[in-house]
Parts: structure tokens; sequence; C-alpha cells
């Protein structure tokens, strides 16, 4: 248990972010990209399991409601890992914790996080027995009184965090005040990994990148009262909703978690995170025949995140509809998208 408090996290040698788990997006992968580092140690290369196509999607409803905006996760489609969930622990959640930390696992924990301090999404007038945000952290050891903890940097309410002295990136949290926290709803997770998976990824990277072509033209597709569009039409499709000057940013996301602000910027974050694990993938490669996929991604994630700083300024200074006003700015990735797209072809085209 003491090794894994002197472990690195979401933190590098630098105390900056770790570009590589920083580029993973959902809490959950994050998680489980930190238990095999730093349970089972981290080859060299099994970072590339963890790569991602860079395709965008959007579904709406048969009112043309926005029901969900983000990327294809091909990270649950492979089953690199399987989550082994002890449900609804609750009063009994210190205990299992404990328990889990005894075998030499790193649990995480899938709880009502608005009850806590020192995470951003802490509530203090949320007073449902209700899991209502999917966030998790996990728990890297513990003593008498206190669990050690972790989660992203970007969560963390800093005004109420109690760092580890010995590794500030190690949270502290008293058993007492967690066993409050989580007794009317909370599930410990455990990862099982698939080795034959994951080196199978190691060695076939370009899966992501082929992903990534063929389905930035893909066709939407019809289930039930839900249409599902994808890459370039996906783009086109959240012009049409801009258009509309329905969304709000003050408005209830489709996660049912959040305001729609704070689900864009977090959608955002994830689709420039897969781009920019491909960016890092193919320089590590140091291949010559990948320059300009790379300058293409770049360009992407700067468009991207350029998107998301004009929606969160003008939030900020009081705005209220998500409107016609961003359409250039989203034009402007599409053309950049295309050009990415180009650039993924020609690429594939040299390597095959």
């Amino acid at each position: 248990m003491e090794n894994f408090l002197t472990k690195r996290y979401y933190l590098n040698s630098n105390n900056m972010m770790d570009d590589i788990v920083d580029s993973l997006g959902d809490c959950l992968v994050q998680a489980a990209y930190l238990v095999l580092k730093s349970k089972y140690g981290l080859r060299r290369d099994d970072y590339k399991a963890f790569l991602n196509e860079t395709t965008v999607k959007l579904i709406v409803d048969s009112n043309n409601d926005l029901i969900s905006f983000e990327t294809v996760e091909n990270m649950f489609d492979r089953e690199v890992f399987s989550i082994n969930s002890n449900s609804q622990t609750n009063q009994n959640t210190v205990e299992t914790v404990s328990s889990v930390l005894k075998t030499g696992d790193i649990p995480a924990i899938a709880t009502i996080i608005e009850r806590f301090p020192f995470s951003a999404f802490y509530d203090i007038n949320y007073k449902l027995n209700i899991r209502r945000t999917g966030h998790v952290f996990i728990i890297v050891g513990e003593d008498e009184e206190n669990f050690f903890y972790v989660d992203n940097p970007s969560v963390i309410s800093y005004k109420q965090y109690v760092a580890y002295e010995k590794n500030r990136g190690i949270g502290i949290i008293s058993k007492k005040f967690f066993y409050e926290a989580t007794k009317d709803y909370c599930d410990v997770l455990t990862f099982k990994f698939n080795k034959n998976v994951i080196d199978y990824y190691t060695k076939h990277p370009q899966e992501a990148l082929i992903n990534s072509k063929d389905n930035y033209f893909k066709n939407e597709v019809y289930y039930g009262n839900f249409i599902e569009y994808f890459g370039r039409n996906a783009l086109i499709k959240l012009i049409e909703l801009f258009e509309t000057e329905k969304l709000r940013f003050d408005a209830l996301a489709p996660s049912e978690d959040r305001d729609m602000i704070t689900y864009f910027n977090w959608k955002l974050w994830n689709i420039k995170g897969r781009r920019n694990l491909q960016r890092y993938y193919l320089e590590q490669n140091n291949n010559n025949n990948a320059l300009k996929l790379i300058k293409s991604l770049k360009e992407s994630i700067k468009h991207w995140d350029l998107l998301y700083k004009i929606l969160y300024k003008d939030y900020l200074q009081g705005a209220v509809i998500m409107g016609k006003k961003y359409i250039p700015v989203i034009e402007n990735v599409i053309a950049v998208e295309d050009e990415l797209h180009e650039a993924l072809v020609k690429y594939l085209s040299l390597e095959s």
C-alpha cells in the first residue's frame, strides 16, 4: 500500500498534468489507466491500447432535442478492461474499501460526489440519496483514521483539499467523513485487465486512425426515436441546433447532472483529448510520413479549444443562448476537420 502512495498519478515529475492521462477524457478510463500504471507497471507502449478514434457523435430525438454530444468511445468496445462492482456497499463502504486495499488492489469510488467538499461537483443543496454525477475517483491507501485518494486536478476544489505531505498529488479524507458521505449510496469498483487485448492494440495502434478516417463521413443511424450523426454530419447537425437558438447555457444538460455550459466544456475537453493522444503517438513514432497529420491534429485541437474558450467567456459575461453567434466558429472547426481527414487519408496510404 505504501508503494501506491509514492506513485505519480495525474501529475508528472514536473507537477504538470500527465499528457496521456489528461487525453483519456472519461474519468472511468482515466481511473483504469492509473490502476494499470500503478498496480501492474506500464510497459512503454501500453498507452497505445487507450488510443481512441477522433470521431464526434451527436444524437437527437424525434423532437430534435439534443440527447448526446460526444466522441465515439472505442475503449468500452475493445474490452481492454472489465469492471467488478461491489454494488451499493453504502454503510459498509469503509470496510469494503479497506478490504480491497488489503488485497493489493486500488478501488474506484462511484458515489454521490456532491457530498465531498474537495470536489468541484460539491453541492451543499443536493439532498437526494441518488447518484447524480457519473464521476469516479480512486483510493490508493489508508491509515487508521484516513483514506488517501486521487482525483483529476481539474475537478478538485483546492480550498477544500488536504494533501498528503509526502505526495501532493494525493488527498486525505477522514474515514469518519467518508462513511457519512457514502452511507446512502456507493459502488466500489475494481478493474480487471485483458492482457491479450492490450497486447493486440499496442501492436495495432493504427486502428484508431483508420476508424477516425472511416467514420468521418459515416451516414446517420436511426434507432427508435433517436438519430445518431457522426463526424462531419455531427458538426453540421450541431450548427442546425445552434441556429434554432433553443440551447441555453444554464439549461440542464442531456446527462442530467450539470448545466449545458459545463457539459459542453466536458465534451470539448474529451474531443481535444482524443486528438492530443493521437498526436502524442505519432510524435513518439518519429515518422516523417506523419508530419502533415500531426500539424492537422494540432490545428484541430486549436480550433476546438477556441470554441470552448468563446463559449465559456460569453457564459461568464452573462450570455444566455448558445445560438447563431457561434456558427462561424463551428464552420471553422469543420474546415480544419476536413483537412484532418485529408491528412489521415494521405498518411494511411503512405503507411499501407
